[in-house]
């Protein structure tokens, strides 16, 4: 497995602030950091913007450059145009900020049967973390054992 193959996507959220719907981006590969992930709006996403600012503030306008994204699938699907237009040596894109050695969720893989694998771990050892709240302390054997599993997953790259 080699590490410059693989770009990180973290995605933050102001879904908790008041009258907040709206995701932001980043993006690092090897040295490389995309601070603010941006894409230019369509019309309709222009409207929608304006829309939703009820302080009346926004003046959005189709064609307009955006940091600004709907949904996390929203966020995903113009991180993978972005990052692979850009890197097309890329074969992995994961959800996180880089700073995990442990299994991480994979948005996207240029091979479906490991991102299958691989997000099969992740969910696996996210559950660990849901009942456990700590599972390095309680069942760290376990922990180990789905690290691992990632690390030969991922060998197959």
């Amino acid at each position: 497995m080699k590490h410059n193959q693989f770009a990180y996507l973290h995605i933050s959220s102001w879904a908790m602030a008041l009258n907040g719907e709206h995701y932001y981006a980043d993006i690092r590969y090897g040295e490389e950091y995309i601070s603010e992930l941006r894409y230019q709006l369509t019309e309709e996403q222009a409207h929608e913007l304006n829309v939703k600012d009820t302080a009346g503030l926004a003046a959005y306008e189709e064609g307009d450059e955006c940091g600004r994204f709907f949904g996390r699938d929203h966020v995903i699907l113009v991180a993978m145009s972005f990052i692979l237009n850009r890197w097309p040596e890329v074969k992995v894109i994961v959800l996180n900020d880089g700073c995990s050695a442990q299994p991480v969720k994979m948005a996207w893989c240029y091979d479906d049967d490991i991102k299958e694998a691989a997000n099969t771990i992740w969910l696996q050892m996210e559950t660990l973390y849901e009942q456990l709240n700590d599972p390095w302390t309680y069942a760290e054997k376990e922990m180990d054992l789905l690290c691992d599993e990632w690390d030969r997953v991922l060998e197959k790259l």
